[in-house]
């Protein structure tokens, strides 16, 4: 539940159930994966009414023939090869629809997007993208060539090209795509040619007013996400090594705290006096609610910032950068304390330090705005206009989505 498309996926799938859908999810087998222990885990799921069931696959290649598919960029090329072991899936996948009267897909698995031609034609198939390769590839580019990381460029040239082929490939074979920001769906919408087809559909939050909050940490900072996901990672140590030693050399009393999973060596070693590198915790949640401001360096990546929505949620101010806040609406983005460079994140901290309280009427007007326009329900019901919107276009599917 702390991976991101999990968070987006299961809660969009309790919603539908609650209003009497069956969604089944399907999952791909893989040769090293603790199958006991899935099929535990989503029985559990689905006692819990998150989902009705599992489709399970077996989508495999051997190696040679995957090392073949990773260097063809073209998409219809690529399945025109793989069309033998490809066949086998969609079988079962068409047997599955036909017996338990399935009359939507929203694919996001990228290894299963062969799927969406041969599909789109039979029901209607819409590809939740989430986050857009594509942006995240350019931006890295663009941190390589400013950062003089040479080296690295063919490999980033080629993820970008291969994306940009996908993402524009798929996105217009399939009904509609679903991006998680406004950003990530301008450069699908872009890249396809079809922005009429391509939706922004945000996040949603478990927003709640905790019924008795934990005292502040006077002068502690927290970050918190995957740690061995490269935008985090990235954006932690720029903050350690650029940001911080401007803010502790006006009040050394500060702390920085990272939480969350997997911390890099690289990050591990930044610990110091000023420093703390919590790795997992039991609570994210607790750990930003008790921490007087949450810090947001994004400095690469895109999509919806769960961590941004959640700190708000928790009662903790944010900062950041204008990439962290990025998805979010004008009437919250401005509310935000937002600096570009190392200087101005550093004066923003330093702001808010001087006069905490002077931020706890805004707080708790972005708190309300969440608890009231970020619902998983409302989100939910975005999702089932646009599904209704493909029943306009195409009557007689979608009988149960929309009644």
């Amino acid at each position: 539940m702390r991976h991101g498309g999990n968070l987006r996926w299961l809660n969009f799938s309790r919603e539908l159930l609650l209003r009497g859908h069956r969604v089944y999810f399907s999952i791909n087998r893989h040769p090293h994966d603790a199958l006991a222990a899935q099929r535990r885990y989503l029985e559990e799921l689905r006692q819990q009414h998150f989902l009705s069931g599992v489709l399970e696959l077996d989508y495999s290649l051997p190696p040679t023939l995957s090392k073949l598919a990773h260097a063809l960029v073209l998409p219809s090329l690529t399945n025109r090869c793989l069309r033998r072991h490809q066949t086998p899936v969609l079988s079962t996948i068409r047997a599955f629809i036909a017996h338990r009267y399935v009359d939507a897909i929203l694919l996001s698995a990228r290894p299963l997007l062969f799927t969406v031609p041969a599909l789109s034609g039979e029901l209607p198939v819409v590809i939740d993208w989430v986050d857009s390769f594509v942006l995240y590839n350019r931006r890295h580019l663009v941190r390589a060539l400013t950062g003089g990381a040479l080296r690295s460029l063919p490999a980033i040239c080629r993820d970008l090209l291969a994306h940009s082929f996908q993402e524009r490939y798929y996105t217009r074979q399939a009904r509609a795509s679903l991006a998680v920001s406004p950003v990530d769906r301008a450069c699908i919408a872009g890249v396809s040619g079809v922005s009429d087809r391509v939706h922004a559909l945000l996040n949603g939050t478990d927003a709640r007013t905790a019924a008795a909050p934990p005292p502040k940490i006077a002068n502690r900072l927290i970050f918190t996400g995957n740690m061995s996901f490269a935008p985090n990672h990235e954006a932690a140590l720029w903050f350690i090594d650029h940001v911080l030693p401007r803010v502790l050399a006006r009040r050394p009393d500060v702390r920085f705290v990272v939480a969350g999973r997997n911390p890099r060596p690289e990050l591990a070693a930044r610990a110091s006096g000023n420093v703390e590198i919590l790795g997992a915790v039991d609570d994210l949640g607790h750990e930003i609610a008790r921490s007087a401001l949450y810090v947001a360096p994004l400095i690469s990546g895109g999509g919806f910032k769960n961590k941004v929505v959640e700190a708000l949620s928790s009662g903790t101010y944010v900062v950041g950068t204008p990439m962290a806040v990025e998805f979010l609406p004008d009437s919250v983005k401005s509310s935000l304390l937002v600096g570009d460079e190392p200087e101005a994140l550093a004066g923003q901290i330093l702001r808010f330090f001087e006069s905490p309280d002077a931020f706890a009427p805004e707080l708790t007007r972005l708190r309300a705005m969440l608890q009231e326009d970020f619902t998983w329900a409302r989100r939910t019901d975005q999702l089932l206009g646009i599904l209704c919107g493909l029943r306009d276009r195409h009557p007689g599917e979608l009988r149960a989505a929309c009644h």
